[in-house]
């Protein structure tokens, strides 16, 4: 099965540009721990909460005039809209991630897929990249 079956397409992204004080209000109206970072529809990073919080806060710098992309994750993990979701299980396990960007041929960002989207289709799959994720935070998500 590809990860399209299960990835959601009601997407929220947020533009670099963008400050943190409003991809924090937009995460908290929608009640979501990460945003991609898009410039036109081209995935250039992930914003957390974890991120706003520890690059933002921990250094005191204003959210509001501080701008997504000085806590952004630029380096950003992602599959493809076609990837097998067995696959995308184990990358997401072997890298320690809970959430994924979906990016499709033209690598514009179309959907996210977290582990809870993979529990709801293969509770095996999810439970083995779960075991993989809990083992070590090598790298937070």
């Amino acid at each position: 099965m590809p990860v399209s079956d299960v990835m959601s397409k009601n997407l929220f992204v947020v533009a670099p540009q963008s400050t943190l004080a409003t991809a924090a209000l937009l995460m908290k109206e929608r009640d979501i721990g990460a945003m991609p970072v898009a410039d036109g529809n081209q995935l250039v990073g992930i914003v957390t909460d974890r991120d706003i919080a520890l690059r933002c806060g921990a250094e005191g710098c204003v959210p509001a005039e501080a701008r997504v992309s000085q806590a952004m994750t630029k380096d950003v993990y992602y599959c493809r809209v076609s990837d097998p979701l067995e696959k995308v299980a184990a990358f997401m396990g072997e890298m320690q991630v809970r959430r994924l960007p979906v990016i499709d041929e033209e690598t514009r960002i179309v959907g996210m897929v977290t582990i809870g989207d993979i529990a709801r289709k293969s509770k095996a799959d999810a439970a083995s990249a779960f075991r993989l994720i809990s083992q070590s935070s090598a790298r937070p998500s």
